[in-house]
């Protein structure tokens, strides 16, 4: 996993982005001061712009691996309000006629544009760009969110408010039954997909935040690629985790905004566990996946068959110094952890060449 940590704290750390490192000073009882290091592969200041995170993470890369038959997951994460939105998307917030908050698309600028906007368009740039060979390359998207760590798909037909839950099946690794999947050619197609998704999240006000997600959102491209009697299958997938939240801070006015927080910090915990283990590299130890709805669909980014690029967010503010440390103290375990990526191809089909290629010995003949 590599992590990349975004944001700036105000007199409560020191961000050293030539030697990749972010100190955290804080103080505790007595008046002692605390300072606690961490290294990264890259730290971004108050300052950076999005197609500086963009190059940090080093997305062209990873589509570039995708495109080859790698599998390859972005994932954003820190504390509510902490700026995973907006670095994945790049989308501005603002409150409708109605007087609730959604996100506006039609003043969005160039230079906004998150991770996942851009990543798409340099997936069809460089599929547009690939030298003249005899292959098929098919794009298709698909856009759930984990709410209240049930799965509904944001690109179903139904309307927001009938939105059906959907179900957990394992077949090789786990996946989201009867998810909608649409195949797709154009960047303004995939971005279409996107925004229709968005606009269907569900969203909550609180102290903090007046469009705090209140689940987490993958969005995944799935690239086909057909050559020489192969198919390899890959996917990049684009996950904005809800953030962690402390009832302190957010002050819920409601029942339903209390009850979706604690779903939230559950499944973060199972998350952050299941990091832990892995990055204690012990082999034959139970890493528990099937705790929450989130690992289960990152099963194969955390210590799977992957490529993964974790975004660590923080808040400038003193206020949230302990909420800042734990996000820091995670992206530096995350950091542990190893994944193993391959190539992404039919175990069936590569069997069948292997027997092809192989000699049959010539039968002697009876006497």
């Amino acid at each position: 996993l590599s992590p990349v940590c975004l944001g700036s704290l105000r007199r409560a750390a020191s961000i050293n982005a030539e030697y990749m490192g972010i100190s955290l000073r804080y103080p505790e009882r007595g008046g002692v001061i605390k300072i606690t290091s961490y290294s990264f592969n890259a730290v971004l200041g108050p300052r950076a712009d999005q197609n500086a995170v963009f190059e940090a993470g080093a997305i062209s890369s990873m589509v570039s691996r995708v495109i080859e038959g790698f599998n390859a997951t972005v994932i954003s994460y820190g504390q509510t309000s902490s700026g995973k939105t907006y670095t994945m998307e790049g989308f501005t917030y603002g409150r409708t006629k109605r007087g609730i908050y959604a996100p506006r698309f039609h003043d969005m600028q160039r230079e906004h544009y998150g991770l996942s906007l851009n990543a798409i368009h340099e997936l069809f740039k460089q599929i547009n760009n690939r030298p003249p060979k005899h292959e098929v390359i098919r794009t298709k998207v698909s856009f759930c969110q984990i709410y209240q760590d049930i799965p509904f798909d944001l690109l179903s037909t139904a309307s927001k408010s009938k939105m059906i839950p959907l179900k957990i099946r394992w077949r090789n690794e786990f996946f989201v039954e009867n998810l909608f999947t649409y195949e797709i050619t154009t960047v303004e197609e995939a971005i279409d997909y996107l925004q229709k998704g968005i606009k269907r999240r569900v969203l909550a006000s609180h102290q903090l935040n007046k469009a705090s997600s209140r689940s987490h959102c993958l969005y995944t491209l799935t690239v086909e690629r057909v050559f020489n009697n192969k198919t390899i299958t890959s996917r990049l997938v684009l996950v904005d985790l809800a953030g962690s939240e402390r009832m302190t801070h957010t002050g819920y006015e409601k029942a339903q905004t209390f009850k979706e927080a604690v779903k939230i910090n559950r499944s973060l915990m199972v998350l952050r566990n299941c990091v832990d283990i892995l990055a204690a590299g012990k082999s034959r130890v139970h890493v528990p996946y099937r705790d929450s709805t989130l690992t289960k669909l990152l099963q194969t980014s955390l210590g799977g068959n992957s490529l993964t690029l974790l975004v660590a967010c923080v808040v400038p503010s003193d206020k949230y110094c302990s909420e800042n440390a734990n996000t820091l103290r995670y992206a530096a375990r995350a950091s542990k952890v190893y994944n193993s990526p391959a190539i992404n191809e039919d175990p069936r089909e590569a069997l069948i060449r292997k027997m092809k290629k192989e000699k049959v010995p010539t039968a002697w003949p009876l006497v």
